[in-house]
């Protein structure tokens, strides 16, 4: 079985929200999904924003508590999906070992509309933001979803 995690800074947001789609998406298949943050305290719930937009799409995040990124689970993923340039250069820092299973979501994405391939934190923000970061987070979700 493969494990898949999701990983941002306080794994409030970006991180739950991709686990929770990407769930979806393989629900059928043999795969094992988490996420975690790399300055997560363990026990919060996901921001209300983040369950509102992903309750639009038949989702449940209310029962999301946050944890932080450990050398288990790192160890245990076959893949870590990060959502920023900087997320995958503080686990490769941290584990070099882990470092040919650690990749930007957006790198599944099959094209590349901006400078950057970073998926911008929406922590803080209205839903709108949340609703747009979630939007970039959709398609390279999908696309990974039929790789595995």
């Amino acid at each position: 079985m493969k494990t898949i995690g999701f990983i941002c800074t306080g794994n409030t947001c970006r991180s739950p929200m991709a686990m929770a789609y990407f769930k979806s998406l393989v629900a059928e298949k043999e795969v094992r999904v988490f996420s975690a943050g790399l300055a997560a305290y363990s026990g919060f719930p996901s921001s209300p924003q983040a369950v509102k937009i992903l309750s639009f799409y038949g989702l449940d995040l209310t029962q999301h508590l946050s944890q932080a990124l450990t050398s288990r689970l790192a160890e245990e993923a076959n893949l870590l999906i990060v959502m920023t340039e900087a997320h995958r250069d503080w686990i490769v820092r941290q584990w070099p070992h882990a470092s040919d299973k650690v990749f930007l979501l957006r790198e599944f994405a099959e094209k590349h509309d901006t400078d950057t391939m970073d998926i911008f934190d929406p922590v803080g923000f209205a839903e709108e933001v949340y609703e747009k970061c979630f939007q970039l987070m959709k398609e390279p979700l999908e696309r990974l979803g039929e790789m595995v």
